[in-house]
C-alpha cells in the first residue's frame, strides 16, 4: 500500500516537472524569452565614518579623544602617560604615519 501511493505521488511530481520544464511539444522548438533588462543602480554610498580623512585636523578630533582615555581594549590608555614618561608604541607596519603623528601630537598637546 505504501510503495503504491509513493510510485503515484512519484509519477504526479514527475508529470508536473515535465511541464514546468517543457515547451509546447516535445521535441519542438523550446520558447524564446526576453532578454533581461539592463537595471541602472545606483553609485555606491558610504558611510560618512568610513571614508578617508581629507586633513590633518580632521585625525586631530579622534587623536585627542584617544589621547584623554585612561582606559583601552587591552588595558590602559593613552590618558594614562604622564609628562616625563617614555613610551614604546609598536605599531603594525600598515599603520598609516599620519595617524601615528597625530597620536604623537595629541598625547603632547595634553600633557604627556
Amino acid at each position: 500500500m505504501i510503495r503504491q501511493r509513493f510510485w503515484q505521488w512519484a509519477g504526479v511530481g514527475i508529470a508536473t516537472a515535465a511541464c514546468a520544464c517543457g515547451g509546447s511539444e516535445p521535441g519542438g522548438p523550446a520558447k524564446q524569452t526576453a532578454a533581461p533588462q539592463k537595471i541602472d543602480y545606483p553609485a555606491p554610498r558610504y558611510p560618512s565614518y568610513m571614508r578617508p580623512p581629507s586633513s590633518k585636523e580632521e585625525l586631530m578630533v579622534y587623536a585627542r579623544r584617544l589621547a584623554q582615555n585612561r582606559r583601552g581594549l587591552q588595558g590602559a590608555g593613552f590618558g594614562v602617560i604622564e609628562k616625563g614618561q617614555r613610551v614604546l608604541w609598536v605599531p603594525s607596519r600598515a599603520a598609516d604615519q599620519e595617524v601615528l603623528d597625530a597620536l604623537k601630537q595629541a598625547v603632547e598637546e595634553r600633557g604627556g
